[in-house]
C-alpha cells in the first residue's frame, strides 16, 4: 500500500505543478486574468498540501490530539455524537468547496466538466475515508479499495489543467 500512497503523492504534486502553470507561475508567456490566476493558484496550493499530507499523514496527529483532549475533558459518553459532528463538518466543508469551485470554474478553465468531475471524485474519496475512520462498519471500504477513486479525481484535474493551458496557448497564437 505504501507504493500506492507514493504514486498518489506524486500525482498530486504533478497536478499541482500543472495548476501552477495555468496560474502563470514559472511561465508568463500567456497573459491571464486575475481571477484565473487566483483560481489556479488556489487549486495548486490545495493539491500540493494534500499531496504532502498524503505522505506526512498530519491528520493522524490532529485526530490523536483530539482523542486525548476528549478523554481529558471526559467527553467519552458523547463519542458517537462528536464523530457525527466531525463527519458533518467535513461534509459541509466539502460541499462548500464544491459550491465555491462551481462558481469559479466556468470562468477559469476551458474544461469545467473535467475539473468538476475530478473534484467530485476527490470529495467522494475523502468522505468515504472520513466515514470509514468514524465507523467500524465502514471499514470494509478502506483506502486499499477506494484509492482508484482518488487517482481518477487527480487525473481528471490534471487533464483539465493541461487542456486549459493548451487552450490559453492556442488563444495566444490566434491573437498573434
Amino acid at each position: 500500500m505504501i507504493y500506492v500512497e507514493w504514486m498518489i503523492c506524486i500525482l498530486y504534486l504533478i497536478t499541482a505543478a500543472a495548476a501552477f502553470r495555468c496560474a502563470g507561475i514559472g511561465d508568463n508567456s500567456v497573459p491571464r486574468r486575475a481571477k484565473v490566476i487566483q483560481f489556479w493558484t488556489l487549486v495548486g496550493v490545495a493539491l500540493f498540501v494534500v499531496g504532502v499530507n498524503k505522505i506526512a499523514d498530519l491528520q493522524t496527529y490532529l485526530l490523536e490530539g483530539l482523542k486525548i483532549l476528549a478523554l481529558e475533558i471526559e467527553l467519552r459518553e458523547y463519542r458517537q455524537a462528536l464523530k457525527m459532528l466531525f463527519l458533518s463538518v467535513v461534509g459541509g466543508m466539502a460541499f462548500l468547496t464544491l459550491v465555491g469551485l462551481g462558481r469559479r470554474v466556468r470562468e477559469s478553465t476551458t474544461q469545467p466538466r473535467l475539473l468538476s468531475c475530478g473534484a467530485g471524485c476527490l470529495t467522494g474519496y475523502y468522505m468515504l475515508r472520513a466515514g470509514a475512520s468514524m465507523n467500524g462498519h465502514l471499514s470494509l471500504i478502506g483506502p486499499a479499495r477506494i484509492w482508484p477513486l482518488e487517482a481518477i479525481g487527480i487525473l481528471l484535474i490534471l487533464a483539465a489543467s493541461v487542456q486549459t493551458f493548451r487552450s490559453m496557448r492556442q488563444q495566444l497564437n490566434v491573437a498573434e
